[in-house]
């Protein structure tokens, strides 16, 4: 909002600046008319040279300032016009901006981002017998091959439960004659 305020400040300022010159010559115009129609139209009026260009013929009425203060006015008024026409482009111009010259090069794009990754593949795996699990050798998301070791569950009660079979076989075995 503060920039837009600042544009429109920049040219009513323009606008009233550029009506106030325009209505200083309109007043010049008229207030000179006489003496302007008689150094335009010299033919149409008899006066004697003045000022420091003899060649021109001035009317007596129009010559340079004789106050100090006319003279003063003067150079002030042309120092502002010139002053002006240096400031015009800046102001209406605005910022600098820098150019670059566009070169081509190799682009390297680098992504970042967060998400929720999903396998193209979903596996489940179960088993029939029940334990305890004692290793899990393969990590998540590792690839992994036929017959390889998923899960090793503990076998303590499924080796205490093989050795009791294997006395009932024995003990089996030695009773028959």
């Amino acid at each position: 909002m503060r920039g837009f305020c600042v544009i429109l400040h920049r040219y009513i300022g323009l606008a009233t600046a550029l009506f106030l010159v325009l209505l200083g010559l309109t007043g010049s115009v008229l207030a000179w008319r006489e003496p302007l129609s008689a150094w335009l139209a010299p033919d149409l009026y008899e006066a004697p040279a003045r000022g420091p260009w003899p060649a021109l013929r001035l009317p007596a009425s129009i010559g340079w300032p004789s106050s100090t203060r006319s003279r003063w006015l003067l150079a002030g008024g042309l120092a502002l016009l010139l002053a002006a026409g240096f400031a015009a482009p800046r102001l209406l111009g605005g910022a600098a901006v820098p150019v670059h010259r566009i070169v081509q090069r190799d682009f390297a794009q680098t992504v970042v981002a967060t998400g929720h990754v999903e396998a193209p593949h979903r596996v489940t795996i179960g088993t029939v017998v029940s334990g305890n699990v004692r290793r899990v050798p393969v990590d998540e998301g590792q690839t992994v091959g036929a017959g390889q070791t998923l899960v090793e569950l503990d076998d303590a009660e499924w080796a205490a439960a093989a050795a009791q079979a294997d006395a009932s076989v024995a003990q089996a075995s030695s009773a028959t004659p």
